[in-house]
């Protein structure tokens, strides 16, 4: 998931998968495709962040957030 708060804005991203939800703590592996899908629009995209908890620019400009970090933040 790639994101900008406003145009031209910094790329923010966040790399989830099978794998990833698999090894995840409790929470984050019993839930539906749709909670998850809550969790990161009102748990990751609307909150507030600092840039630097998220990765520095890759080739392509966007700032990844580390998927770990979040599965803890949430659980």
């Amino acid at each position: 998931m790639i994101f900008s708060y406003s145009p031209g804005g910094e790329l923010r991203g966040m790399q989830i998968g099978l794998d990833s939800v698999r090894a995840a703590p409790w929470r984050i592996r019993v839930s539906s495709i749709d909670e998850v899908a809550w969790d990161l629009v009102h748990l990751w995209i609307c909150e507030p962040r600092v840039m630097d908890g998220f990765l520095p620019p890759d080739e392509n400009g966007v700032r990844w957030f580390p998927v770990t970090k979040w599965f803890d933040e949430v659980s």
